[in-house]
């Protein structure tokens, strides 16, 4: 795996930069960071664009959560719609809808 591009994990999600306090329903918090990527798909002359958010955290933080989990993010409540996903570097990616409706179930 590639090296982390920062020396220290902490610094990747310091609060005072641009990290948020995640909430589990158990009462535990941790530091994430939130990627919202767009997508924009068309069919015919329709367009259509929409934000698919994903918490970026510690790989130890995620390791027990699940799909359909809820966090509570800035005030804002989110579900997990997938299992998080470790990427080997000591970071876990966990997709994200602010609705617990979206998805899979």
């Amino acid at each position: 795996m590639p090296a982390l591009p920062w020396e220290e994990l902490d610094q990747f999600l310091d609060e005072h930069d641009f990290a948020f306090r995640a909430k589990r329903q158990d009462g535990q918090s941790f530091p994430v960071i939130i990627d919202e990527e767009y997508q924009r798909e068309s069919m015919g002359g329709y367009v259509m664009t929409s934000a698919n958010p994903v918490m970026i955290a510690r790989e130890t933080d995620l390791a027990t959560l699940k799909k359909r989990d809820r966090l509570t993010i800035s005030g804002v409540d989110y579900w997990l719609t997938d299992d998080p996903e470790p990427d080997g570097t000591g970071i876990a990616r966990a997709p994200l809808s602010r609705s617990q409706e979206d998805g899979d179930w």
